[in-house]
C-alpha cells in the first residue's frame, strides 16, 4: 500500500511538472503574458544585441531582393535602414519590443501551450543563416557570426486557442532571453520593413 501511495505521489508530481513545462517554455509563456499586459515586453525578457543582429540580417535579405547596390546593403547591415532608422539608437530596442508585442497580441488569442521544437529550430536557423543572393561579403560574415551565437539556441512553439508562433531563445546564465519570433503558417509580422504600418 505504501509503495502504491509513493508511486501515485510521484506520478502526480511528474504530471504537474509536465503541465508547468521546462524553464524555457515557461519563459515563452511569460513573454506572451507580458505582451498582453499594458506595460508590454520588458528588456529583461530579450537579448537586445541578438534581436538587432537578426533584424539586420532579415532586412538585408529583403533589401537584396530589390537592389544589389553595395552601399545600400552595407547601410542595412549597419542598422541604417528599415522601420527603426528614424529613431535614435537608444530608443530602437524599445521600439522593437513594442512591435514584437503587437505582433504577439495580433497572432495569439486565448489560452496557450508550449513545446520545444528541435526540427523547427534547425529550419529557422537555416533560414536566418542561408546565403543571401546579391549581398556583399560582409553579409555572409554577419551570418557566420550569427550562426555561432545561435549554436545553443532553443525554439519554442507557442500554440493558443487561436494562433501559433515560434519563439527563438538563448540561455543567459540561469535565464532565457527571446531573440526572434515569427508566426507559423501565416504571414510574417513585418511584411515590408518600409511600410508605414511597420514604423
Amino acid at each position: 500500500m505504501k509503495r502504491t501511495v509513493v508511486a501515485l505521489g510521484l506520478a502526480l508530481v511528474l504530471a504537474a511538472g509536465c503541465r508547468r513545462g521546462s524553464p524555457v517554455e515557461r519563459r515563452a509563456l511569460a513573454l506572451v503574458e507580458a505582451a498582453r499586459s499594458p506595460a508590454g515586453i520588458p528588456a529583461t525578457l530579450v537579448d537586445e544585441d541578438l534581436v538587432e543582429r537578426i533584424r539586420r540580417v532579415q532586412l538585408e535579405r529583403r533589401y537584396a531582393m530589390d537592389t544589389h547596390d553595395r552601399a545600400k546593403l552595407l547601410a542595412v547591415l549597419a542598422g541604417e535602414a528599415g522601420p527603426d532608422e528614424k529613431y535614435p539608437i537608444a530608443e530602437r530596442a524599445q521600439k522593437q519590443r513594442e512591435r514584437a508585442g503587437r505582433g504577439l497580441v495580433a497572432a495569439l488569442h486565448g489560452a496557450c501551450t508550449t513545446r520545444v521544437d528541435p526540427e523547427g529550430l534547425a529550419a529557422r536557423v537555416g533560414f536566418l543563416t542561408a546565403a543571401i543572393d546579391g549581398a556583399p561579403p560582409e553579409a555572409a560574415a554577419a551570418q557566420s557570426s550569427l550562426a555561432r551565437d545561435l549554436a545553443g539556441a532553443t525554439l519554442v512553439r507557442v500554440g493558443c486557442d487561436q494562433g501559433l508562433v515560434g519563439v527563438l531563445f538563448v540561455e543567459r546564465g540561469d535565464d532565457w532571453r527571446a531573440i526572434d519570433l515569427f508566426p507559423i503558417g501565416a504571414n510574417p509580422f513585418e511584411l515590408d520593413p518600409r511600410s508605414p504600418s511597420m514604423k
